[in-house]
């Protein structure tokens, strides 16, 4: 998935745009991600919801969380 997601045209972008056509933003559910596609994710789509299903080590899951700390202030 995080492949194409600023692939122009991917099967990805066409879901999310038809999702955002609803008036709607994605809810993205990541599993076994890096601290890098979730900063892309959260580039990506800063509106989006993302949940995580992981089980990080620890300083991942610092930098996970630090993260998404900056995006909500």
């Amino acid at each position: 998935m995080y492949g194409e997601l600023d692939l122009p045209g991917s099967r990805l972008e066409l879901v999310i745009q038809g999702i955002r056509d609803l008036g709607l933003e994605p809810v993205f559910y990541l599993l076994r991600f890096t601290v890098a596609q979730l900063d892309q994710v959260q580039q990506r789509f800063p509106r989006s919801r993302i949940i995580g299903i992981t089980t990080p080590a620890w300083d991942v899951e610092r930098e996970c969380l630090a993260l998404l700390k900056t995006r909500v202030q």
